[in-house]
């Protein structure tokens, strides 16, 4: 029985195994029926000097593949994307990035999107969590223009992953799903015929975020403090975090006993300090944070999981100990 592979960004031609699955509707699928089928990826064989920036397997044998134009205008971005049936037919159509709606678009839509986003660094590895976010819809030739609510899709496949308590990957499409909602905001806001990049834009005019030593009143400030209320307290999709300006931290829980706490340094300066306990509330808010500090979180919190789990385990081995002691002596 055969596996299905997405790779993104991969540079790399090669054939590989799928099933044959056939979706349903968005968020049902079915059982893999067992039948195999070989796709080819296309990545070298472009000869109009567009690069290749992504490819991915198809449902039934077919693939895709998602190109930079040799003649990309910024200003008025466009993608190609080729699609390849089972048979080797294939098919262009050229994508109007700044028209994409996240919310209302095709597959190849978002595949194009998701491969711009990821090019542009304007959201980390988009492509290949775009990938595994529509890995169980099984997207083939029959469904790849239908119009599907993605930023939905996203979130549900996150929602997933914190319910897992899988942190790092819920954490990363958090952050995809936050994207694609401001993008979905822009276009729904975007007058008739503009041609501007709406992704850019919606960069340009997001607040900056200050390092918790700028001068701006001459005061020191906490971390993010200029998306405090007046009273110093950040609400966040339901997440409350407290500026502690005076120590230049960011609080997100009981900061009462310091051993439960986790102190993460920030890349513009200051401390993110979160209770333990509150693990799952930073991960919900995770798409406050800079994608620089984003990685500092995911690997610290990765670090303390770690720690924890080796506590946990001397702790089980001091009890058992123990246990075998008590009944040695009562056998006695």
């Amino acid at each position: 029985m055969g596996i299905g592979i997405n790779i993104a960004g991969t540079g790399i031609g090669l054939t590989q195994t799928i099933m044959n699955q056939k979706n349903k509707q968005a968020g049902q699928y079915d059982e893999v029926s067992g039948r195999v089928t070989h796709c080819t990826l296309h990545w070298f064989d472009d000869t109009q000097g567009n690069e290749a920036v992504m490819s991915t397997s198809l449902a039934g044998g077919g693939s895709l593949t998602v190109y930079k134009p040799a003649d990309f205008n910024p200003k008025d971005p466009k993608y190609l994307v080729k699609t390849w049936d089972s048979d080797g037919n294939v098919t262009e159509e050229e994508v109007s990035l700044n028209k994409a709606d996240p919310s209302n678009a095709t597959y190849v839509q978002m595949a194009a999107y998701s491969a711009y986003a990821a090019k542009q660094k304007l959201v980390q590895n988009a492509d290949g969590l775009f990938l595994a976010a529509t890995e169980k819809l099984c997207f083939g030739m029959d469904n790849l223009h239908d119009k599907m609510d993605f930023t939905q899709i996203v979130n549900n496949t996150a929602q997933e992953q914190l319910e897992s308590k899988n942190w790092h990957m819920y954490m990363q499409l958090n952050t995809l799903a936050d994207f694609f909602e401001k993008t979905h905001n822009k276009v729904k806001n975007q007058p008739d015929g503009q041609t501007e990049d709406v992704t850019m834009t919606e960069q340009a005019q997001e607040p900056a975020v200050h390092t918790p030593f700028d001068k701006f009143d001459g005061q020191k400030h906490a971390p993010y403090w200029e998306l405090a209320d007046e009273s110093g307290v950040i609400a966040y999709k339901g997440t409350v975090f407290v500026c502690d300006d005076e120590h230049a931290a960011l609080c997100l829980g009981d900061m009462s006993d310091e051993s439960n706490v986790l102190s993460i340094p920030l890349a513009g300066g200051g401390t993110l300090k979160v209770n333990r306990n509150n693990k799952a509330d930073l991960a919900r808010a995770i798409g406050m944070f800079k994608p620089e500090d984003v990685r500092r979180i995911m690997v610290a919190l990765a670090q303390d999981n770690k720690v924890q789990e080796m506590e946990n385990e001397i702790e089980d081995e001091k009890n058992s100990i123990g246990t075998g002691q008590e009944n040695q002596k009562k056998q006695e």
